[in-house]
């Protein structure tokens, strides 16, 4: 959260495609899905049960110590313990804040008739 508001972090190379088109605009959407399986719709087929959210919002890259902060946020989301990041890795490495302004998601639930 910052100021409010459900903020995301990602990291990449300094240089490249993404990173031009991050410079480039600020305005950005992210979107994450979650596949809980794959029911018998009824009839006859198959369809997903899911979750999926999608978010608007504004990018910006971090420097010095938020983002290593942001590094280390996005390590211990992944079970990983650490102090610091190499010089070397951070001197290569871009860390993105996404703040989100808007966000909806959906579900479908056809496994469980009580979800």
């Amino acid at each position: 959260m910052l100021s409010g508001k459900l903020a995301v972090y990602f990291h990449g190379a300094k240089a490249g495609r993404k990173a031009e088109l991050l410079k480039s605009s600020p305005r950005v959407c992210v979107e994450a899905d979650l596949c809980h399986g794959f029911p018998a719709n009824g009839r006859g087929g198959y369809t997903c049960d899911y979750e999926s959210a999608i978010g608007y919002g504004t990018v910006e890259e971090l420097q010095g110590e938020e983002a290593e902060k942001g590094i280390r946020l996005l390590l211990e989301h992944c079970g990983i313990q650490a102090e610091a990041c190499p010089a070397e890795a951070m001197a290569i490495t871009a860390v993105h804040r996404v703040v989100l302004n808007e966000i909806a998601g959906k579900r479908r639930n056809l496994g469980d008739p009580n979800a």
